[in-house]
């Protein structure tokens, strides 16, 4: 199987797991999500995955949002480049995540580079649905340069 079957496969079970799975959440009804600008360290996710996110601050749990992942060039980090989309998600009520590489740029130097880099985009894309509600057949991939 090629590279790009690969991830072709692990895009469409990302899908599968998205549109298929059924929520368990707990929340009391009272419960509000964090809103605004955050940002996930690794400590907080088990691994060595950084990004930055915007939750609309109008989001109720009972819509489905539309959802940008937006990558940064071989010169950014992921902070800066969330900076440039929030007008944007702000008058469209929409997520951006803006992670960062976990080399110094994205997956152009090896194939296991590349391999890694889906995944994680991947699992990013997962952890957030887990926790709010994204519509997954809006979602959204833009880059910068070689991101």
């Amino acid at each position: 199987m090629s590279q790009t079957e690969r991830i072709h496969k692990r895009t469409r079970l990302l899908h599968f797991i998205i549109t298929t799975k059924k929520r368990k959440r707990q929340q009391d009804e009272d419960e509000e999500l964090q809103t605004g600008v955050m940002h996930v360290e690794p400590e907080s996710n088990g691994g060595s995955m950084q990004w930055s996110m915007y939750v609309p601050e109008s989001y109720k749990k009972t819509e489905q949002y539309p959802l940008i992942l937006a990558l940064h060039g071989g010169g950014g980090r992921g902070d800066d480049n969330l900076l440039s989309w929030l007008d944007t998600a702000k008058c469209n009520k929409c997520f951006v995540v803006s992670p960062k590489s976990l080399a110094r740029t994205w997956g152009l130097q090896s194939n296991e580079q590349a391999t890694q880099d889906t995944v994680f985009l991947l699992w990013i894309l997962y952890q957030v649905n887990e926790v709010y509600s994204i519509d997954p057949t809006r979602i959204y991939i833009t880059g910068v340069s070689d991101g």
